[in-house]
């Protein structure tokens, strides 16, 4: 499995194209041309476009993305997409399958990807931070889904949504250790 990274956006937002023998899946893509012309001169077939989340950061481009590939949108299912999914749905990708995890508190309708030790986590959980709570439930649903994410092996490498870290990427136990919004959560 191969991950190339870009970092654009609104909002220093990271997304990614993750191959897989030749098949690719886009996550929160920001620039659909961007994508388009890696796909192509790497002669890719994109099997997914998924976004983690329903702000317009993380699906600004998706549909532009579409239209220039044919390939499904994948949201979790509170959004209208052409591919809907909840908790342990998994996407084959190539050898790889990603194992979709719902984890609200950003928003409702956030999920994390998880592949072959690689977790994309959108807004949910970033380098040394936590995304923000814009409903009422969050209080609730967000330390739930941030302690599912810390039971996972330390060694799961965590690709943000955005680039708010001193790295681009952590590991769950980096972030056990040094994140301060995730102290007393990994008990």
């Amino acid at each position: 499995m191969q991950i190339k990274t870009y970092k654009g956006g609104y909002d220093r937002n990271f997304f990614y194209i993750v191959e897989s023998a030749r098949e690719a899946a886009v996550i929160d893509c920001f620039d659909a041309k961007i994508a388009s012309d890696y796909l192509k001169n790497n002669k890719l077939k994109l099997k997914y476009i998924i976004a983690t989340h329903s702000h317009f950061d993380h699906v600004e481009s998706c549909q532009d993305l579409q239209r220039l590939t044919k390939a499904p949108i994948v949201m979790h299912k509170l959004n209208q997409s052409d591919l809907p999914v909840d908790e342990g749905a998994e996407l084959k990708l190539g050898k790889e399958k990603l194992k979709i995890l719902h984890t609200p508190g950003h928003t409702a309708d956030s999920i994390c990807i998880l592949a072959n030790q690689k977790l994309f986590t959108g807004d949910t959980l970033f380098v040394g931070h936590i995304g923000g709570q814009f409903y009422a439930e969050s209080r609730v649903t967000q330390p739930k889904s941030l302690k599912r994410i810390l039971s996972l092996p330390d060694e799961i490498e965590i690709y943000p949504g955005h680039d708010y870290g001193n790295t681009p990427t952590s590991t769950i136990k980096k972030e056990k250790e040094t994140n301060r919004y995730l102290f007393g959560l990994s008990n």
